[in-house]
């Protein structure tokens, strides 16, 4: 049965406002499929609560599922644009100090499964951050979206470089001819002032990196001193928003 909250007029005219309203009624976690091909081969859930909703709308506290969710929201705009074989989604993952294997496999199976020229990849680790990984340029751009500029923990940088080592593997590309991926971490992007909103901050880049269609040259393309506006916030909310109320 379709829900009551999901009639397109609503949702075009104010998703925002739909989705507060709607929220009041989810009394237990909402179970949603994302396609096989948005982040990988097989189709995958996610479970989306109250709390998360409540954290999207008013506190700007994104969950691990909300992120998960905004994949299947970028995939449109990449189908609609014309741009879903360049740019490669990847789920989130929460990095923790022991225990990486299996992200580690995701990685590197995500990777190898298509042509892309970038991945997107959000990760937690007591705040959002944002890696586009571009392994035809042997290129990694780490944006770190609070102000106090965290860099990636060792553990990680390795994580990666091994699925990159494990791509041009299959490609073919000979080691002995290959160097490191290079880091790149942009000084000029937008960052959250007070760390609270940092995970919106991560899905604003992620759309603008697709809208600009640029798989390099980061920080030139996304430089602004200034925070972003709310009104720029305010978009990323609203297109999660309208993707959740026509599939809730």
């Amino acid at each position: 049965m379709k829900h009551k909250y999901s009639l397109v007029t609503t949702i075009k005219t104010d998703a925002l406002k739909t989705l507060w309203f709607a929220a009041a009624d989810i009394k237990e976690p909402r179970k949603l499929w994302i396609e096989a091909g948005i982040v990988g081969l097989t189709r995958t859930s996610v479970y989306i609560n109250q709390v998360d909703i409540m954290g999207l709308l008013a506190t700007g506290t994104i969950s691990i599922p909300v992120m998960k969710f905004y994949n299947k929201c970028l995939y449109k705009l990449l189908k609609s644009s014309g741009k879903a074989e360049r740019y490669g989604l990847i789920c989130p993952l929460s990095i923790q100090t022991h225990g990486n294997n299996e992200d580690m496999g995701l990685i590197r199976n995500r990777i190898g499964e298509g042509g892309f020229d970038c991945f997107l990849l959000p990760l937690y680790d007591k705040g959002w951050e944002l890696m586009a990984l571009c392994p035809k340029l042997g290129c990694i751009t780490w944006f770190s979206c609070t102000m106090k500029g965290k860099k990636p923990k060792k553990k990680l940088p390795d994580m990666i470089e091994t699925a990159f080592e494990a791509y041009h593997f299959v490609k073919g590309m000979r080691s002995n001819t290959l160097s490191k991926p290079k880091w790149v971490y942009p000084t000029c992007c937008p960052q959250d002032v007070g760390d609270a909103e940092c995970g919106l901050f991560v899905m604003r880049h992620m759309l603008e990196i697709i809208m600009l269609d640029v798989v390099d040259s980061f920080e030139k393309a996304l430089s602004m001193e200034e925070p972003y506006s709310s009104d720029d916030i305010d978009d990323v909310r609203r297109r999660w928003a309208e993707c959740f109320l026509e599939v809730m």
